[in-house]
């Protein structure tokens, strides 16, 4: 009986062992991840007509957030990087899902910030519009912080959590330029960040609910374009 228990204890003791390794590489990448977009920040900030392109902007979000991303996912979790995401379970319903949310949720989220007047909206005409804040950054921004944050955190701590967590730091993640910038400061600057925290923590229910990161994805593209639209 003994025999059979210990190695039971061992194997507990060893997955517990490897949770915690995981955890500990992951705030190691996340504080590597944060330094280098404050860089980038601050260089937007200090040399603006020399990083002035939308496309390189585009390809340095690409290059800061989604590769390194898919590539600690790979080195700590193994292989199969677009499953472990969510990308190819529930595919279909996700982005169902998605969509049906995106036409209830997003017009009622800015009607409740911007009232009831349509007279402001203007279809974005500019490609790099498109690429950028409508398709790049979500997906940028899903991949990170709802395909890897909140998921490796809700696998250790739950999501209630996970959720408050990677909320939070999907917020943070605008400080840098916004502060640095000027673009938001004081109470409006508390506001910002409090309005992200919350679009964020309905990202990673989102993602719970269908177990596909398709669902947040698309909600996070059609708000993203209804918040360009409008703006």
């Amino acid at each position: 009986m003994d025999s059979q228990i210990k190695p039971r204890s061992t194997a507990l003791i060893s997955s517990a062992t490897n949770q915690l390794h995981g955890l500990k590489a992951l705030w190691i990448f996340l504080l590597g991840f944060y330094a280098v977009w404050t860089i980038w920040a601050i260089l937007l900030v200090r040399f603006p007509l020399v990083f002035d392109g939308a496309y390189l902007r585009n390809g340095v979000r690409l290059l800061v957030w989604v590769a390194p991303a898919l590539v600690f996912i790979r080195w700590n979790e193994g292989p199969r990087v677009v499953d472990r995401v969510g990308l190819r379970l529930n595919a279909c319903r996700g982005i169902a899902y998605g969509a049906i949310v995106s036409v209830i949720v997003a017009p009622i989220l800015y009607f409740m910030r911007h009232g009831f007047g349509l007279s402001g909206f203007c279809m974005p005409t500019n490609i790099a519009t498109w690429i950028g804040p409508i398709i790049t950054a979500p997906i940028a921004e899903e991949i990170v912080f709802r395909g890897l944050v909140f998921r490796r955190l809700r696998e250790q701590w739950g999501t209630m959590s996970a959720l408050l967590i990677s909320s939070a730091l999907f917020a943070l993640i605008h400080l840098p330029y916004w502060w640095l910038s000027g673009a938001k400061s004081g109470g409006d600057l508390c506001f910002s960040l409090l309005e992200i925290a919350g679009i964020g923590a309905l990202l990673c229910g989102l993602f719970r609910w269908t177990n596909s990161l398709w669902t947040p994805l698309v909600y996070h593209v059609f708000n993203n374009f209804i918040t360009v639209s409008f703006s």
